[in-house]
C-alpha cells in the first residue's frame, strides 16, 4: 500500500510541475512584447536595373598565318610572351627568294642598257629620215628610199616602247619580290599577348598556315548576354558608362554597341561594352556581371533589404502601427519591383510614405503587440548615404 500510495503522490507532483510551466508559458505569452527597430517608408526616385551576366573576350584575337612557304629558321616569342605592334615573331627561309631578287634586279639594269641602245640607234634613224627628206626635195634620191628610212625609224620606235614595257615589268617583279621578302618575317600586327604558337624550328610551313595566335588583352570586351524581354526597355545608348564586376571587382566600362539580334535558344541579345585592362587582371574567358537599366527612373517606395520576409505566398513586410492599447505589428503582402544595393523598391497598395516598416526583430514576429524603436530621420539619413 505504502508503494501504491508514493507512486500516486509521485504523479500528482509531475502533473503540477506541468501545470505550473504551462501556466508561466501563457502568462508569458501574454504579456511579453517583442522588442523591434523600425525606419520610416520613404520614396525615391530611381531606375530599375536588372542582372545580366556574359563573358570576358579580348578587342582584337588573331590567328597570324605565315603569307610564304618555307622554313622556319628564327623563332622570337613563345606562349605567354608580350609584344608591341611590329615586333618581330618567327621568320621563313629567304635564300631562295634573295637569289630571285637579285635575278630580277640584273634584268632590270640589262633592259636599262638596252633601252639607251635603242635611243640612239632612233637618234641615227631620225637623222637618216632628217636627211632623206631634205634630199628627196631636191630629187636627189627616189621616194622609195625615203619610205625604207621611216620604216626603220618607226622599227625603233616601237622596238623602243617595248623595252620600256619590259623595264616596267622587270621592276614590278623587283617590287614583288621585295615584299614576299618581308612577308618572310612574321610580325604583331597589333600589341598583345601570345597564347599559342604552333610553329618549331625547321619546320615546314606552306602559305596561309597558321604559325600564331595573339590577342590584345590591355583593352577587353564584355559580351553580356541580355534577356529578350528588355529589347524595348533598355535605356542604353552607345558611349554610356555601366558598372560591371568581374571576378568581384568592380570596373567602369563603355557601351560599344547592341546585337539586335536573339539567340534562340537562350533568348537572349548581346550587349558589348569594353573597358580597360591595363593593369592585367582579367583574363578572356572570365565570367561578368552588370546590373543594367531597363526602365526609366520613376518614385517607389524603398526598404531595407532586411525588411523583407518572404513567406508561401511571397514577401512581405511588418508595418507597426499606434492605436490606443499601444503598438502592434501588421503584416503587408509586397511585391517586388527591383533591387538597389542593399535597398528594395516594393510596391503594396497598403503602404504609404512615413509609415514605419521592421527592420530588425522581425525574424519570428507575429501580428500583434511590440515595442518599437523607431530609428530617428538623421540616422538613416546617415544609413542612406553610407549606401
Amino acid at each position: 500500500m505504502r508503494n501504491g500510495h508514493n507512486y500516486t503522490m509521485k504523479i500528482n507532483y509531475q502533473l503540477y510541475i506541468i501545470t505550473l510551466v504551462l501556466g508561466l508559458i501563457i502568462s508569458g505569452v501574454n504579456h511579453a512584447q517583442s522588442v523591434v527597430i523600425t525606419e520610416v517608408l520613404t520614396s525615391e526616385v530611381l531606375q530599375r536595373h536588372d542582372r545580366v551576366i556574359g563573358n570576358i573576350k579580348a578587342s582584337s584575337e588573331a590567328n597570324l598565318a605565315v603569307r610564304e612557304s618555307g622554313y622556319v629558321v628564327q623563332i622570337f616569342v613563345n606562349e605567354g610572351s608580350r609584344v608591341k605592334t611590329g615586333d618581330s615573331l618567327l621568320k621563313l627561309d629567304d635564300q631562295r627568294l634573295k637569289s630571285s631578287l637579285a635575278q630580277a634586279e640584273a634584268e632590270v639594269k640589262q633592259a636599262e642598257a638596252l633601252l639607251a641602245q635603242r635611243q640612239t640607234e632612233l637618234f641615227n634613224a631620225q637623222a637618216d629620215v632628217t636627211a632623206y627628206t631634205y634630199s628627196a626635195k631636191k630629187q636627189a634620191i627616189s621616194k622609195r628610199q625615203l619610205r625604207l628610212a621611216e620604216t626603220e625609224r618607226n622599227r625603233i620606235k616601237a622596238m623602243i616602247d617595248e623595252v620600256k614595257a619590259l623595264i616596267v615589268a622587270k621592276q614590278a617583279q623587283v617590287e614583288l619580290l621585295t615584299i614576299r621578302l618581308t612577308d618572310l618575317l612574321l610580325t604583331a600586327p597589333f600589341s598583345g599577348v601570345v597564347i599559342e604558337r604552333f610553329a618549331e624550328l625547321g619546320e615546314w610551313f606552306v602559305q596561309g598556315q597558321t604559325a600564331i595566335s595573339l590577342i590584345k588583352d590591355n583593352q577587353l570586351e564584355a559580351w553580356l548576354e541580355v534577356p529578350e524581354r528588355f529589347a524595348n526597355t533598355l535605356v542604353l545608348k552607345p558611349k554610356e558608362k555601366i558598372t560591371l564586376q568581374v571576378n568581384n571587382i568592380a570596373t567602369e566600362a563603355t557601351v560599344q554597341a547592341t546585337i539586335r539580334k536573339v539567340d534562340n535558344r537562350a533568348r537572349t541579345f548581346i550587349l558589348i561594352a569594353s573597358f580597360n585592362n591595363t593593369q592585367y587582371r582579367w583574363m578572356t574567358g572570365m565570367s561578368a556581371l552588370a546590373w543594367l537599366p531597363v526602365s526609366q527612373k520613376r518614385a517607389v517606395f524603398t526598404v531595407s533589404q532586411n525588411a523583407l520576409i518572404q513567406n508561401n505566398h511571397g514577401y512581405q513586410v511588418f508595418q507597426v502601427t499606434s492605436t490606443e492599447a499601444g503598438e502592434i505589428a501588421v503584416a503587408v503582402p509586397v511585391d517586388i519591383l527591383f533591387y538597389q544595393k542593399n535597398r528594395v523598391a516594393i510596391t503594396s497598395p497598403q503602404l504609404s510614405v512615413g509609415n514605419h516598416i521592421v527592420v530588425e526583430g522581425n525574424e519570428r514576429l507575429m501580428p500583434g503587440p511590440v515595442t518599437a524603436v523607431h530609428e530617428s530621420k538623421q540616422i538613416q539619413a546617415s544609413k542612406s548615404s553610407q549606401r
